[in-house]
């Protein structure tokens, strides 16, 4: 489990570990960019591939406290995930849709990802700094390579950091460049009906502590209420 740092942006990544899904370019980019973001957490949950598996669980003995790992997947724990973290890291050499970063998106987390497929039809890449990009929803990157992925996880953090109607963003380093309006109009109507969250489940893990309330902007859900009998 991750310590509590309220001032930790975390970084998840959740999805089956392959090939496919660039969990090789994830081991290569993942050490650059907890190098260079020295407060950043980063949360895995998947399974694949035994020699990726054993890469991201070498990350956890690497930067103790700072990298947790799941090796497996259940719907309950994907949800506290999805809705505990700022980012989400999501390549892909190919996906013909795409539902994780709009389960993310649900919860106001920013997607992080490949601009191939379906990843490119949902996410609206934010642009930058000096050209930002109105009706944002997340960031796309072109390629391969780990320098690609580190490169959008540096974009990220700029974009969010850059002051924001003439104030700095630097007290709440997870401050997400999410339009809020323009997401819960595009989003919840899309999938609100297939999301059921289970009651309490955020209060179980230290990914949803205090960042929810430390002026970090996410979509909150309300649990669904059971039909009166």
């Amino acid at each position: 489990m991750l310590p509590i740092n309220p001032f930790a942006p975390v970084l998840a990544l959740g999805s089956r570990i392959t090939h496919q899904k660039m969990a090789d370019v994830a081991l290569a980019a993942l050490p650059t960019i907890l190098e260079r973001h020295p407060y950043l957490q980063l949360a895995v949950l998947g399974c694949g591939e035994p020699d990726y598996q054993r890469g991201f669980q070498q990350l956890v003995e690497r930067y103790p406290g700072r990298v947790g790992v799941h090796i497996g997947y259940d719907e309950t724990r994907a949800h506290v995930l999805h809705a505990g973290a700022d980012m989400l890291l999501h390549g892909s050499r190919f996906e013909p849709y795409g539902l994780t970063p709009i389960y993310a998106m649900r919860y106001g987390t920013i997607p992080i990802a490949s601009c191939v497929g379906g990843l490119n039809d949902t996410i609206v890449d934010a642009g930058s700094v000096e050209h930002p990009v109105p009706g944002a929803n997340g960031v796309l990157f072109d390629g391969e390579q780990p320098q690609d992925m580190v490169d959008a996880v540096n974009r990220t953090f700029q974009i969010s950091l850059a002051p924001r109607n003439g104030k700095s963003c630097k007290s709440t380093p997870c401050a997400l460049i999410l339009d809020g309006p323009h997401l819960r109009s595009n989003i919840s109507t899309c999938i609100a009906t297939s999301l059921r969250r289970t009651p309490g489940i955020c209060s179980s893990l230290c990914l949803t502590r205090s960042s929810m309330n430390s002026g970090v902007r996410k979509v909150r859900t309300r649990p669904a209420r059971r039909p009166e009998r």
